[in-house]
């Protein structure tokens, strides 16, 4: 039901109070449920960010164990070059370069946590705007409520 016309309401201004009664409670309980829908989409939209962060932490992880795994192997070669040429791996040169392999493995690590909080960085702004958008397009109760109840109070003068 919406507004009651002025003829209505001279007829029987009980029901026309009525009508806009009913018009108050169709606002209300519509931006009720569209702020449900608005609070549903906000919590999907961090649901959302929470995977791509656990999705760019599982591939960080990954990563740094294959690195990891990387450098082990690049250290057990040059340990055993090292050895069969009769070389100490911790002594000289060949102690220089197996500090170079951990040197390196170590700014590569560095440049994908840079690289992960980036990312988190991002996701962070993005869910922030996301969520700024939902709210923006929330519908103002109050204002709907106040809009429908001046209606009813003006319908009442207009009715006595």
């Amino acid at each position: 039901m919406g507004a009651a016309t002025p003829a209505f309401a001279a007829v029987n201004p009980w029901l026309a109070g009525a009508g806009m009664g009913l018009g108050l409670l169709n606002t209300v309980v519509g931006a009720g449920n569209a702020n449900a829908a608005a609070d549903a989409q906000a919590d999907a939209l961090r649901q959302q960010a929470e995977n791509q962060r656990q999705l760019a932490q599982r591939q960080f992880d990954m990563d740094q164990r294959r690195r990891q795994s990387q450098l082990d192997r690049a250290s057990a070669r040059a340990r055993a070059s090292f050895g069969a040429r009769g070389l100490s791996a911790t002594d000289g040169s060949a102690g220089a370069l197996l500090d170079g392999l951990e040197a390196d493995a170590g700014e590569e690590e560095a440049d994908a946590r840079s690289l992960l909080d980036h990312r988190r960085r991002g996701l962070d702004a993005g869910l922030a705007a996301s969520l700024q958008r939902v709210d923006a397009n929330r519908p103002d109760l109050l204002s709907a409520s106040a809009r429908t109840a001046g209606q009813v109070n003006q319908l009442l003068r207009w009715a006595k």
